[in-house]
């Protein structure tokens, strides 16, 4: 069975707290107990008993304390092949890689709206440009139905970047359009203008910000038209 990347958070944090009923403790500070090391309690995985080592090779076995089983997180994460590492400057488990995957922004959106949705018809994602046809892999459109006031809060598709610091992406527009980066308020992180039919690819700087989303309004009052945003990418 393929164990998905939220099963295993699931499975780390019951690792970790299973039926712990024990009062509050005081948060960063560190303190004793006391707990049983019991070789009897065993780790049964899709039916087969596992044999839980340190980073040494070394046995290690489950740990009791207040009535809650303790299981090392070393042994767990390589059970699922996640891998774990110890930063000692800030105290952290790593689990995984101790950076961000680079993130493509459509894998989460929903239908969108009227004014802005994730490409899903393949000939979407295929532009023609002055060199000829390009094709892409991933999009988002964004409508330019009200000239230069296209872009209002209530049109826009938000997208959380927590974590991330750089947006990549590829725009193109059939008519002449200014491209906006925006909060979550609609407020203007960047913005930059772009030729009818012409690509540009763009990096953001994005360090900072929960969420962004994308506008798109016309270089003239009461123009109309369609702008695309290609393989927005975080990371």
């Amino acid at each position: 069975m393929k164990i998905t990347r939220k099963a295993f958070c699931l499975i780390v944090l019951a690792v970790l707290v299973i039926g712990i009923t024990g009062g509050a403790f005081a948060a960063n500070v560190a303190y004793q107990i006391t707990a049983t090391v019991d070789p009897t309690v065993s780790v049964s995985y899709n039916g087969e008993k596992q044999v839980m080592t340190d980073a040494n090779g070394t046995q290690i076995y489950p740990i009791i304390f207040n009535g809650s089983t303790y299981l090392p997180v070393r042994a767990i994460s390589n059970l699922f092949s996640v891998p774990v590492n110890w930063d000692d400057s800030t105290r952290t488990v790593i689990l995984g890689s101790a950076v961000k995957e680079p993130f493509n922004l459509t894998a989460t959106m929903g239908s969108g709206n009227t004014y802005c949705w994730k490409i899903n018809d393949a000939s979407d994602l295929v532009v023609d440009t002055e060199t000829g046809k390009t094709t892409f892999e991933t999009g988002i459109v964004r409508k330019i139905w009200n000239g230069t006031m296209s872009s209002g809060k209530y049109t826009l598709i938000t997208h959380n970047v927590t974590g991330y610091s750089t947006l990549t992406f590829t725009a193109w527009s059939d008519i002449n359009a200014n491209i906006l980066v925006l909060d979550a308020e609609g407020g203007t992180i960047t913005s930059f203008a772009i030729n009818a039919g012409a690509l540009v690819t763009k990096e953001i700087n994005i360090a900072g910000y929960d969420t962004i989303a994308f506008g798109a309004d016309a270089q003239s009052v009461g123009a109309n038209g369609t702008a695309k945003i290609f393989e927005p990418i975080v990371k």
